[in-house]
């Protein structure tokens, strides 16, 4: 699946995989191998790390491959906005009304990726929690992950409107799960697969104003250099392997990057280079962890990496501008 390259690559935060994982650990679930198969940087994650939405959905169908067909439903049911952001959970906890809380989700939600935009309507009388994601409802981990979404947003709902509330009406982009029964928690709830959008009735007073569908305006350049920061310290990732998660040839690439006055070797080169600095100023680790840490084994080659970076040695460059602290 190509991740949309003539326009801005399909980007999540690592965040989003905060309950995914809490959940498989919780429940003594190996995951690693299967997020090193897909190419997730599973040594190297945190939070704000940008992660292609391919390599997310990857992850995804392997779990269920792996656990079962209902792990999206069962990760969801766990998953609350302190999971995918401890400032949105912050921000709801503040909200005294159920629709000041749907006016900060969508506001938030929506600056932390391109993959899914959120947005509120009415229609015929019935309000929505809507969502679209610009990747193929048929793609492989699509399912999972639709179904994780549907019961996180329903854990946003309990706490404004009762933990037995539920929706009368759900639209799902996924077909229909082959399933005896749907989850609980929709066993009363009109259920439309295959629609051209996701979306959750909610209860919200008429004079409300929408949520008006804003698509996202990520930076082309601006985020294959994040994905780049990501990757940069894997030993696998390079040009050959970078292009194929982005859906192109490795000439392709660099053409377009040419065009923005710069080249793959020069980002991965920065992105090695600010992240060994910052580490160096910034942290306690010793010279060897750095290295490792960003994408070096053999202390030789990251030395003589660092010194054509900097004129300095790692060590002496650190004595110079910390050595008086």
């Amino acid at each position: 699946m190509s991740l949309h390259f003539k326009n801005t690559p399909i980007v999540t935060e690592a965040r989003k995989l905060n309950s995914v994982i809490s959940w498989c650990n919780q429940h003594g679930l190996e995951w690693r191998e299967l997020a090193r198969e897909v190419g997730l940087p599973v040594e190297h994650m945190h939070d704000s790390q940008c992660l292609p939405g391919n390599l997310l959905l990857g992850f995804a169908q392997k779990l269920t491959a792996e656990f079962g067909p209902h792990i999206g439903v069962d990760i969801g049911r766990r998953t609350f906005p302190i999971d995918i952001s401890p400032a949105l959970g912050n921000m709801l906890d503040r909200c005294d009304t159920f629709a000041e809380a749907v006016q900060v989700f969508i506001t938030e939600m929506n600056t932390f990726s391109n993959n899914l935009v959120y947005w509120s309507e009415q229609l015929a009388g019935t309000w929505w929690l809507c969502y679209r994601s610009p990747i193929p409802s048929n793609t492989l981990g699509f399912m999972p992950m639709e179904w994780l979404r549907i019961m996180y947003l329903l854990n946003l709902c309990y706490p404004f409107l009762g933990c037995k509330w539920r929706p009368t009406a759900v639209k799902m982009m996924s077909s229909h799960p082959q399933w005896p029964t749907l989850p609980e928690e929709l066993r009363h709830t009109t259920v439309k697969f295959s629609q051209p959008y996701g979306a959750i009735a909610i209860p919200l007073p008429d004079h409300c104003p929408p949520m008006m569908l804003v698509e996202s305006q990520h930076d082309w350049l601006d985020t294959i250099t994040r994905l780049v920061q990501t990757f940069s310290p894997e030993p696998w990732f390079s040009l050959g392997w970078f292009a194929q998660v982005l859906g192109v040839t490795p000439r392709t690439l660099q053409r377009h990057l040419a065009k923005r006055g710069t080249t793959f070797k020069a980002l991965n080169e920065t992105a090695r280079k600010n992240k060994a600095i910052a580490l160096l100023l910034g942290s306690e680790a010793s010279i060897t962890e750095i290295a490792w840490q960003v994408g070096y084994n053999d202390m030789s080659n990251f030395n003589r990496a660092f010194k054509k970076w900097t004129g300095e040695t790692p060590s002496r460059f650190k004595l110079k501008l910390c050595g008086g602290r």
